[in-house]
């Protein structure tokens, strides 16, 4: 915690670029590679699992569900949000991405939050997305990094000027 010495959690999973925790052993990453990967750890047994192939960076543990969600790629570029049961395996989807985006968060009531642009958008699994703000009135671009914190109440998040 202090910085020293440090060491890798498994070997042979490399480059990883992003990570979220599905339990206290598993860690899904996102494995840096043509195409990138998403693969779940066992920090117990050092095994791997290749869960889905042409995914995005932006990992999240799905609230209220043992899962955790991500985007995948078609051939094409569109993204479509998606949620693997890490117990499981089954990969379910959720919805479409939005058009050239592929960072999320989500909040504490499994409310998704996604931008296209400067537009923030938001999905409920039974609903469909919904405009929430556009930044550009704050004088914000292109919206490329979310954040709720933990108790729902704030958002961060990373744009061009």
């Amino acid at each position: 915690m202090a910085g020293q010495n440090p060491s890798l959690l498994v070997e042979g999973v490399a480059p990883v670029g992003y990570q979220a925790w599905a339990s206290s052993h598993q860690v899904a990453v996102f494995v840096l590679g043509d195409p990138p990967t998403l693969q779940l750890v066992d920090l117990t047994s050092g095994s791997t699992r290749m869960l889905a192939g042409r995914v995005g960076r932006s990992l999240h543990s799905f609230p209220g569900r043992r899962a955790i969600s991500f985007v995948q790629f078609d051939e094409s570029g569109e993204g479509l949000i998606r949620a693997v049961d890490v117990a499981t395996g089954i990969v379910t989807t959720l919805t479409s991405a939005r058009a050239g985006s592929q960072d999320y968060a989500w909040t504490p009531d499994a409310v998704l939050l996604m931008a296209e642009g400067s537009v923030l958008y938001q999905w409920k699994p039974t609903g469909d997305w919904r405009i929430v703000a556009d930044l550009a009135q704050w004088g914000l671009g292109e919206i490329t990094r979310l954040a709720v914190s933990p108790e729902g109440d704030r958002l961060a998040l990373v744009a061009t000027r």
